[in-house]
């Protein structure tokens, strides 16, 4: 720029020399005056310029905001392809552990004799994820990424002997993943530049729907097979890979640094997280005791209370924390967006998380199909979930919106939910596989949106909680909807079988045997338990196809924006 103003400026004098009445420059200190005026306009102009340029490239570097200029502070080669190695490693281990036990769940169920305990089986390790997510998310900006997301290596293992113990076992396993989450989008932040981001959340949402899918067969074949044991092993060996790749490829960006402990506690928000969490343990807690006798019992009316009065105090604690020290910032709970994003991922999750979970109790109990089996058939569902998954980050990321992915998959999954809620005893294989397809298409699409929105929403330093936020809730529709599905498949189930005349000893043992037919011996009641079971379940698909409708209603009110890509900014 420089080169070409002392052009113009020498052209400028030349056409005044040439063209300037004579006398108005017979002095040639007026000349010289009038050439070193504007040679000074010009310079000056030329300066402020370069100074605004200047300021912005700092501003660019100091914020971090993603920019051509920028591209290089980014890891590329085999660096990149490590740690995106290691994130699709790391985000699988999340997946499987979360579909891997529900072909297990129905030979658990009779080997411990634990029916009651059947919604702690998933909501023990998805409750400890949304409750505990903030804080983690919070913490990251103080330590170094690295070594926080290595902590969770010794907290995936499973040595359970008895129902208490699984639950608590699966408890460690949902405070590693709670660990994991927040880091894992750090990670992506630090490791794929904001416009790339939608292609990559894509892969890694493949990378978790590849997962899902083989989860429900592997623990079908490892229970049938081996033991159900090997169910949590497998994490041992890929949590060790993906932990090494970190520790030699990822160098974390400079955060916060300095603060004094006390000031990171108190920014934790300790208060508020038990709050939390003891609001949604109530609530988990009066769900499962509901199913066991009524709502109108002193111990579920007594929790529910608490789980009002909880959830109250933290919203008034919220209220009046100190700038920086609350669970949820204010300033992201304000934005319109970020909570319509974690309800959307809310909604999804409670419809998804109930297909998966009470579809293989469809196979075993009415279909007769072994563990194995039952992971087999519930492919269809999975796979065309793993598709969408890639298709919907691939024309994200050629039209630069998240809408039409939204749209089209609350619909899809909507009239899917609407179908598997018809299943029946005598529905024939090419139906139910085909509303597998229809409804797991459509939580492919909408899944991972939830995600991508917040990303473009959020500021850069409100990004980490954001995300955690956006995250806790969509994890605790997971929670919640194993708790309430256990709730109304146990009530149902119980119900019915009574209904049809059968005594208490016939009805527990087909409460204590859902793998195979009701484990009833005599064709009779073969077929009365499988007729009250796939009635529960048709009971059960209510609540996903509520929540579809509802996610539908969330997109199609959700702002169209554009993604800003690398070339516009």
């Amino acid at each position: 720029m420089s080169a070409e103003s002392s052009t113009l400026n020498s052209a400028s004098a030349s056409d005044l020399e040439k063209n300037e009445d004579p006398s108005l420059l017979r002095d040639s200190s007026v000349k010289d005056g009038i050439n070193a005026g504007r040679e000074a306009e010009v310079s000056e102009a030329s300066s402020e310029k370069s100074v605004e340029v200047d300021k912005e490239a700092a501003e660019v570097g100091i914020n971090g905001i993603e920019s051509a200029v920028n591209d290089t502070d980014y890891p590329s080669g085999l660096r990149f392809v490590a740690l995106t190695s290691a994130l699709c490693i790391t985000i699988s281990l999340v997946a499987l552990d979360s579909t891997i036990v529900s072909t297990a769940i129905p030979t658990l169920v009779g080997k411990w004799d634990s029916l009651k305990d059947l919604g702690w089986y998933g909501s023990a390790y998805l409750l400890p994820q949304p409750t505990l997510q903030p804080s983690f998310g919070k913490a990251y900006p103080y330590f170094n990424t690295k070594y926080l997301f290595l902590s969770v290596g010794s907290l995936v293992c499973s040595l359970a002997n008895s129902s208490v113990d699984f639950i608590l076992g699966r408890t460690v396993a949902g405070i590693g993943a709670a660990i994991i989450a927040p880091g894992m989008m750090l990670i992506l932040i630090d490791t794929v530049p904001k416009p790339k981001r939608p292609l990559y959340t894509g892969l890694l949402a493949a990378a978790a729907g590849v997962a899902a899918c083989l989860g429900p067969f592997i623990g079908g074949v490892f229970t049938t097979h081996v033991t159900w044991r090997w169910c949590f092993w497998i994490n041992i060996p890929l949590g060790f890979l993906a932990c090494t790749m970190l520790l030699f490829f990822y160098s974390p960006k400079s955060r916060k640094q300095g603060t004094p402990i006390k000031e990171i506690v108190l920014s934790l928000d300790p208060f508020g997280c038990i709050l939390l969490t003891g609001s949604v343990v109530c609530l988990l807690l009066a769900l499962t005791f509901a199913a066991e006798s009524t709502w109108s019992t002193p111990r579920v009316i007594v929790l529910l209370v608490l789980f009002v009065v909880l959830l109250a105090g933290l919203a008034v604690w919220q209220r009046i924390a100190k700038p920086g020290r609350g669970l949820l910032p204010g300033r992201v709970l304000r934005n319109k967006g970020i909570v319509l994003c974690a309800l959307f991922g809310f909604l999804v999750e409670v419809g998804s998380t109930s297909h998966v979970y009470y579809l293989p109790f469809y196979f075993q109990g009415v279909k007769g199909a072994s563990a194995a089996g039952s992971g087999v058939d519930l492919l269809p569902y999975l796979l065309s979930q793993t598709l969408a998954a890639v298709v919907a980050g691939a024309a994200i990321n050629r039209s630069g919106y998240f809408n039409p992915p939204m749209l089209a998959g609350t619909v899809m999954f909507s009239i899917g939910a609407g179908l598997l809620h018809t299943l029946s005893t005598t529905t024939p294989s090419s139906m139910w596989i085909g509303y597998q397809i229809l409804a797991g298409f459509g939580t492919g699409c909408a899944q991972f949106m939830a995600m991508g929105i917040a990303q473009q929403l959020l500021e850069k330093d409100d990004e980490s909680i954001g995300l955690s936020m956006v995250y806790m809730i969509k994890t605790l529709g997971s929670a919640i909807a194993v708790s309430i599905c256990s709730t109304i498949f146990y009530s149902s189930l119980k119900s019915d079988l009574q209904a049809a005349g059968l005594n208490q000893a016939e009805v527990s043992q087909v409460l204590l045997s859902l793998n195979h037919l009701g484990g009833a011996t005599s064709s009779a009641l073969k077929s009365i338990a499988a007729t009250a079971i796939a009635n529960a379940i048709s009971m059960v698909f209510y609540v996903p196809v509520g929540s579809g409708v509802l996610a539908w209603v969330i997109a199609v009110v959700t702002k169209w924006k554009k993604i800003q890509k690398a070339e516009e900014k």
